[in-house]
């Protein structure tokens, strides 16, 4: 029988599509695996275990849906928006530094936005400094400006007298649906009068828009296209991108002008109403998918072919297109402190891409949600003291009742993050430790998983908003388990001829290699339960927490003979993961 140690130290593709399952002549194959649950793929090619999320605060009503927006003057000053309505009226509230901003012990809010709950996810925005733009095309378009932390103003946009569009925005079905900035140009578009019709404003003169004929004036144009389909949004990057429901278009110069404004076709395939990401000159956007209502479900990529001559388009989910089936309903883009998109599904399923174009990285990955009937519904960045933060409304079950949750992933660089969800982290602050833990309300009747003094402290039920630990603890973490698995791809090796695929093979030891990790399980056959790895070592102090493991650890597992041929990690110890490489020996019965 032969025998071989196969290498996987390459998980740069992703969690891959069940149809990927027989590509063994791809190299998405090796790079891939079959489930990534809740591991982050790192550009360097290993995994590392997502960290968990903190609790900030429940949204003003949690029977209603909420969208979070990014307000971001610059790196210092940047803000999340809940956008959201009550049932009874539109409203905004504010966060920043992970948490609400409030005003004499009260949230600060709006209460004057005009968008139904259901037409929150099709505000299109963009920013210049402290002034905030919104377009959709049920209503007039909107400002929304910041004098202070605590002092926000939304207000009807305006024209300045006599330099008003033709036809003018405030009147019904005149209302413009995108809105983007391009060429020191704010740009309007989309109304449902004109839906395949832009307008500029003048060059620094963001309030005129009467059309002129001068280079500075404002102007409008539209795309000579056999169809009229609905324009969905614009993009102002290198050149002005236009998306409708029927395609893609890019105005091809640097400074429009009303005699110069080139149209540029591009991806055939139609937009869903979704804002984009441009990223490197690079343009990200859920494509439509059929009808309306199957919005969502691809991901493609709008960048320069150097060949071609042209921007071309590519549907960069396609290897992983199982992970948004039920279409992507909102997108954020975290720049620090790794490259990543976050995508959130119609079905409630947070997924991440790690997003390295050039290095041939595109890893897709889905990140479940610790609680009961959780699903996360909205995501946005923005730049925080250690990256960027990425915040998100989460919507639970929490004693029988329907919980919605503004929650931050916790940015805190690793391994010191913290690894469970909606958590409190606590510390008395060098005084005696306590075995009552309070603050958390939020999670009143819900089992939740504890980390006291660094070490995993077990399951507990949270009653009257407190726990009662067995044992005394100065620090603790708090949260909602969110369990990791990691399963690669069937083995492809140690055949003496031809494909080890669909041939009985037996894994009898694995070789790891970790960077500061705990709490891992493995298996080497499926079905079987994993056996704890024991990281502790005989030097190792007993009234200490196990030390975290980095470097290479061999461990004989459970096995027996199968045709997958897979290992299978996983864990749900609060604790971090850093998975390098899988090193198995496996025998391939010929």
């Amino acid at each position: 029988m032969p025998r071989a140690h196969p290498i996987q130290n390459q998980f740069t593709a992703g969690e891959v599509s069940p149809k990927m399952y027989a590509r063994i002549d791809l190299d998405q194959y090796r790079q891939g695996a079959r489930r990534l649950a809740n591991m982050l793929p790192l550009p360097h090619g290993g995994l590392e275990r997502r960290a968990g999320t903190r609790f900030v605060a429940e949204v003003k009503d949690s029977t209603h849906k909420v969208r979070l927006l990014p307000f971001e003057f610059g790196v210092a000053q940047a803000y999340v928006i809940e956008l959201g309505h009550d049932g009874g009226s539109g409203y905004m509230r504010f966060f920043r530094d992970q948490g609400q901003i409030l005003d004499s012990g009260s949230p600060v809010e709006i209460s004057s936005p005009p968008w139904a709950e259901a037409e929150l996810f099709e505000v299109m925005f963009a920013q210049s400094a402290d002034v905030m733009y919104f377009a959709h095309p049920g209503h007039v378009p909107k400002t929304l400006t910041r004098s202070s932390h605590t002092s926000w103003t939304l207000a009807d946009f305006a024209a300045a007298v006599g330099q008003k569009p033709d036809p003018d925005f405030n009147a019904a079905d005149n209302y413009p649906g995108a809105v983007t900035f391009f060429a020191q140009r704010l740009c309007w578009a989309a109304s449902n009068a004109n839906p395949q019709t832009i307008w500029l404003s003048a060059v620094d003169d963001y309030t005129n828009l009467l059309a002129g004929t001068n280079p500075d004036d404002a102007f409008k144009a539209t795309p000579a296209s056999p169809r009229v389909n609905n324009g969905r949004w614009l993009l102002g990057a290198d050149g002005l991108f236009f998306g409708t429901a029927g395609r893609a278009w890019r105005v091809d110069t640097a400074e429009p002008t009303p005699v110069n404004f080139p149209f540029t076709p591009l991806a055939s395939t139609g937009v869903a109403y979704r804002r984009p990401i441009e990223i490197d000159n690079r343009v990200l956007f859920v494509s439509r998918y059929g009808k309306p209502a199957n919005d969502g479900r691809r991901l493609y990529e709008l960048r320069f072919d150097v060949d071609e001559d042209e921007y071309t388009p590519d549907d960069i989910s396609i290897i992983s297109e199982h992970l948004t089936c039920a279409g992507m309903v909102d997108m954020a883009w975290q720049e620090q402190p790794n490259r990543v998109l976050w995508a959130v599904c119609a079905d409630g399923r947070l997924v991440s891409v790690t997003y390295y174009p050039r290095q041939r990285v595109i890893a897709w990955a889905p990140h479940p949600i610790g609680g009961t009937d959780a699903a996360v519904e909205s995501v946005a960045v923005i730049p925080g003291a250690n990256g960027d933060e990425v915040w998100l409304v989460v919507r639970r079950r929490v004693n029988g009742v329907t919980k919605r949750y503004v929650e931050v992933i916790d940015p805190t660089p690793a391994p010191s993050n913290i690894y469970v969800d909606s958590a409190i982290v606590g510390g008395v602050g060098g005084g005696p430790a306590t075995d009552t833990w309070t603050g958390l309300d939020h999670l009143e009747g819900e089992t939740v998983s504890v980390l006291a003094d660094d070490a995993p402290a077990g399951d507990f039920t949270v009653s009257g908003g407190r726990i009662v630990l067995p044992t005394p603890a100065s620090d603790v973490v708090i949260g909602l388990a969110c369990p990791w698995t990691v399963e690669p791809l069937n083995l492809e090796a140690g055949a003496a001829d031809g494909t080890a695929q669909g041939r009985k093979k037996s894994i009898s030891r694995i070789v790891l290699r970790l960077l500061q990790s705990g709490g891992v399980n493995m298996s080497a056959k499926v079905g079987v339960a994993g056996k704890e790895i024991p990281f502790r070592e005989v030097a190792d102090l007993m009234d200490r927490p196990v030390p975290l493991f980095s470097g290479d650890i061999t461990v004989r597992v459970p096995s027996g003979w199968d045709e997958a041929g897979r290992v299978i990690l996983d864990g749900a110890e609060p604790l971090p993961v850093s998975l390098i490489a899988i090193i198995p020996r496996v025998e391939t019965n010929d």
